[in-house]
């Protein structure tokens, strides 16, 4: 059984895909480089597509990486500069920003400027940082499919919906404490993850997808 690389050990193949493309390429063109600089036999498989995912936002917050539109990178003057990176730095500049952000969120709730809570199932909870609900994601969760081409992967209709919405990173930072909830693939339970989760399944109900296959969703005639 092939073993998954680990989030820090996709770091330099990543620069080194955007390098041999050029500077910049599709989400589908650096996967399969990267793949390729791998040798991982066939697609890349929902697994290391999540563990690709992770590895671009690490180094767009390192300074490496930008995301100019959707489903596209490129690397920035500092990554065009930089050969090899050291992974363990990479990781904590991560950890320093996510650090930093729960900071001035925790600023924020005791300076009493807390003001939109959850609507959450059984759980609700103050926020200085407003979530859009559920029923506000599904025509976003329907422009993302359409923007798609019609089907897709529940990453790429995540990643889709949180540009179309301008999801900040301040609204991913948020938790969904209950567990569960969790989008697929290995993605963070965010709030935001956890609602458009659940408006996919509504949006089945209603009649207007349907998930043809394990984490595949696609629009319907209707």
């Amino acid at each position: 059984m092939v073993r998954l690389p680990a989030t820090k050990e996709l770091y330099n193949p990543t620069l080194q895909a955007l390098r041999n493309l050029g500077g910049s390429g599709t989400i589908h063109q650096i996967n399969a480089e990267v793949a390729k600089l791998l040798q991982l036999a066939g697609k890349p498989r929902r697994g290391h597509r999540v563990s690709l995912h992770r590895a671009r936002s690490h180094l767009e917050i390192y300074g490496l990486l930008e995301n100019p539109r959707t489903r596209f990178w490129a690397l920035t003057a500092a990554g065009q500069n930089t050969e090899q990176v050291d992974p363990d730095d990479v990781q904590r500049v991560r950890r320093q920003s996510a650090e930093q952000g729960i900071q001035e969120k925790n600023d924020s709730l005791a300076s009493g400027e807390a003001t939109a809570i959850f609507d959450g199932d059984e759980e609700t909870e103050m926020t200085q940082v407003p979530i859009p609900t559920q029923k506000e994601l599904y025509n976003p969760t329907l422009q993302a499919l359409h923007n798609l081409g019609g089907s897709g992967t529940n990453q790429e209709i995540y990643d889709e919906a949180i540009k179309i919405m301008h999801i900040t990173d301040e609204q991913l930072a948020i938790l969904w404490h209950k567990g569960g909830g969790d989008l697929g693939g290995g993605i963070t339970s965010t709030v935001v993850g956890h609602r458009i989760a659940w408006a996919l399944t509504h949006l089945k109900m209603y009649g207007v997808l349907e998930n043809p296959g394990r984490g595949v969703w696609a629009l319907t005639e209707k």
